[in-house]
């Protein structure tokens, strides 16, 4: 069909490219006063771009005269080219099976790792650590960080189970976690990827059309024309999506830190 054609169009040169790519599959944005203020470790939301916290960092490490570090979720490449096991594992996803970055378990693993380093750091400088997470990038830090551990965190606006009383939520999970949610997923993604050879201009009319950067001012805007026209945004955004989805569909229970 034309739709697999055009996927295919947009799929193939970045396999091709795929080899040469960096293996690291995420971002830290960092932000420093350099006063002696506690070091704030930020695990983002979906889509987990590093840099859409970036403002957000640099006032808050300002206000609190520390340093921030924004960790972004594993997939979100930012106009890198994703690696040949991020395709690997894409494809693992479309045909059932959640690994790599689009894994929550790995996810909350790659949340520890980064939240332990964070920890290592302050230990050395004698500082203190809070953690400050947004929708599931809570979830995430909750299940890193585990029960009994004194930690101070700061949630906002956190994703910890599915909120089935809004009917919004009901429509994209029923679209999302639907049989045909691969071939939806690979379209869209390779949608996002043809508007990403655009002019950045005709990539911010086409979000504004769409209604994707509402509410947003000029430098999330930026980041949001610069980063999320890409395959690989878009697929990891999507497929990520359903796999939080059908983890948090039980209430969540624990565990909570000692704060």
């Amino acid at each position: 069909s034309a739709l697999c054609a055009a996927s295919l169009v947009v799929a193939c040169p970045l396999l091709a490219r795929a080899l040469a790519a960096p293996a690291r599959d995420f971002d830290v944005v960092r932000a420093a006063s350099g006063g002696r203020g506690p070091r704030v470790a930020l695990i983002g939301g979906n889509p987990g771009v590093a840099r859409f916290y970036e403002k957000f960092a640099r006032n808050l490490a300002a206000s609190i005269d520390g340093d921030v570090a924004v960790v972004g979720l594993r997939g979100f490449l930012d106009g890198r080219r994703a690696s040949l096991a991020w395709w690997f594992d894409a494809a693992a996803w479309c045909v059932g099976f959640e690994r790599g970055c689009f894994s929550v378990d790995e996810q909350i693993e790659h949340a520890r790792v980064c939240l332990a380093d964070e920890a290592a750091a302050c230990e050395r400088e004698g500082r203190e650590l809070v953690v400050v997470a947004h929708s599931i990038g809570g979830y995430f830090s909750l299940k890193a960080l585990g029960a009994g551990r004194s930690t101070y965190a700061c949630l906002v606006s956190p994703y910890l189970e599915n909120n089935e009383g809004d009917a919004k939520f009901r429509g994209l999970r029923g679209a999302v976690c639907h049989p045909l949610a691969p071939v939806l997923v690979v379209a869209a993604a390779a949608c996002a990827g043809l508007l990403g050879l655009l002019p950045k201009f005709v990539r911010r009319a086409a979000l504004r059309a769409a209604g994707q950067t509402d509410g947003m001012d000029s430098v999330h805007e930026n980041v949001a024309v610069e980063s999320m026209c890409a395959f690989s945004t878009a697929f990891t955004m999507a497929a990520l999506g359903r796999s939080e989805m059908r983890r948090l569909a039980t209430p969540y229970d624990g565990p909570w830190p000692e704060t």
